[in-house]
């Protein structure tokens, strides 16, 4: 893609309940051939309390089919969740039988107030029968609130009036205490939290081309993670915070590639592909990573696992669909798409399934995330006359909200893991600074190209406020 710009990328371009078959988060279970999955596993979650034990179930079906009784083993293993600290582990086996087609396993989970993101423990289960064996790996998520020096709060990169390039800021989800971490001298853009809030991952161009940098989440101990002469963007941490994935054209097409945190050694190339991968990010047990392709003509989402096996295509349309992003709870993606005609924020399935359209306007919407509870979705909006706003949806859909808005410059955003605040509804919310000098010329140039009409450029400016309050659905 050459003459690559941060804005280039996208212009070229739920069921809970999953069976571990086909569960794209956990893995596909090994047997013979011909021979359908004896087992199905659900993927579980459930929220930490802050003191006592609670219980995390997990579901598992025998499937249509089964012929007799089948026993399975079962075994808990860590990911980011500690065994002994955080859960009790548990092992034993489970006999199905058509006439009893369903049971239950039950971990214990522990609660606590430590400052840390949401945790994944994983199960592993195993079937062996005369003539098949199944083999498979699932996982349970544990959603925490605890909140921390930066919980609650929202990255994103901004250029401010009179600057020539953005910077990474953070601020409270009210927009409230706007802090710059990152100089203005630099082009920093798209900062990604950490699992646990204690670390941002950003793309920078302060070397002269696109390369991934981390921060500690006040800013400081900035460094660099990769060094080649190619376009390296858009970065993700895994779950449990030791790998980066990102991609780049280092080998000539887009690839997804994966890396060290601390930039040791050479990135691995995940994918293998003659067209363009883009925007990858892990699934929450860290063993899939999404990502959009154009290897079938236009932007379609497709998984792979982090070992470069198991590819498979989870969107299959004529539309453009690209920056996923998983849930807390693992169970769904969200994703912006056109497949309606104007980008809108879509969420499905991890494995493809039930798609459903989240917000609802003329606007162009890109770049979704979820926050650390799931139950909102930030994204960034096109307005009228190239202005751009932060905003924030309920992931069920609803009445958009407005975080940061009416500027030149684009908002790439992500929550940090915490404590949830809902915004106000309020339009005034997203215009806590002053339409600056550096928009009223641009407004002034599109009056002059006819774009405005007869528009005055303070008419134009309240009525590109007007249009933005109302087509969120604040009407007043």
């Amino acid at each position: 893609m050459p003459g690559y710009t941060p804005s280039a990328i996208p212009m070229l371009c739920s069921a809970a309940c999953l069976a571990v078959a086909s569960a794209i988060a956990a893995g596909e279970p090994n047997q013979a051939a011909g021979h359908a999955p004896q087992l199905r596993v659900t993927p579980t979650s459930i929220k930490e309390p802050d003191e006592g034990e609670t219980l995390m179930a997990f579901e598992l079906h025998l499937a249509e089919g089964a012929r007799g009784p089948v026993t399975f083993s079962y075994k808990s293993q860590d990911y980011t969740a500690a065994a002994g600290a955080d859960y009790e582990a548990v092992a034993g086996e489970v006999t199905l039988s058509p006439d009893n087609p369903q049971a239950q396993i039950e971990v214990r989970i522990f609660g606590d107030t430590a400052v840390e993101g949401s945790e994944v423990l994983l199960l592993d289960w195993r079937a062996d029968s005369a003539d098949q064996t199944d083999a498979a790996q699932t996982f349970g998520v544990i959603l925490t609130n605890d909140l921390g020096p930066h919980g609650g709060k929202i990255a994103f990169d901004y250029q401010a009036p009179h600057e020539r390039y953005q910077s990474i800021y953070v601020m409270n989800a009210d927009g409230s205490r706007l802090t710059r971490l990152t100089s203005p001298a630099y082009a920093d853009r798209v900062p990604v939290f950490s699992n646990d809030g204690s670390r941002i991952v950003f793309e920078s161009r302060r070397d002269g081309n696109p390369e991934i940098y981390v921060m500690d989440a006040d800013g400081s101990n900035q460094r660099r993670i990769t060094n080649h002469p190619a376009v390296d963007g858009y970065a993700r941490f895994s779950p449990d915070g030791r790998q980066i994935v990102f991609f780049s054209n280092r080998a000539g097409d887009y690839n997804v590639y994966l890396a060290d945190p601390d930039g040791s050694g050479e990135p691995k190339r995940l994918t293998q592909s003659n067209a363009d991968d883009f925007d990858p990010c892990f699934s929450v047990d860290g063993r899939t990573v999404f990502f959009p392709s154009t290897r079938d003509g236009d932007l379609e989402i497709y998984a792979i696992g982090v070992d470069g096996e198991n590819l498979r295509q989870l969107t299959d349309n004529e539309a453009n669909e690209h920056y996923p992003s998983a849930s807390p709870d693992g169970a769904s993606i969200t994703f912006r798409t056109n497949r309606d005609g104007q980008y809108e924020v879509y969420t499905m399935g991890v494995d493809g399934s039930q798609p459903r359209r989240v917000t609802h306007t003329p606007e162009s919407e890109r770049h979704p995330a979820y926050s650390p509870d799931g139950k909102q979705i930030l994204f960034q909006q096109f307005i009228d006359y190239g202005l751009t706003a932060l905003c924030a949806v309920d992931s069920g859909g609803g009445g958009v909200r407005v975080l940061r808005g009416a500027t030149a410059a684009n908002l790439n955003g992500s929550w940090a893991p915490g404590e949830v605040t809902t915004p106000g509804p309020s339009f005034e919310l997203g215009l806590l600074e002053t339409v600056s000098t550096y928009n009223r010329r641009f407004l002034a140039k599109r009056m002059a190209f006819g774009l405005c009409g007869a528009l005055s450029v303070s008419l134009c400016l309240a009525y590109t406020r007007t249009r933005l309050a109302c087509r969120n659905g604040d009407h007043g």
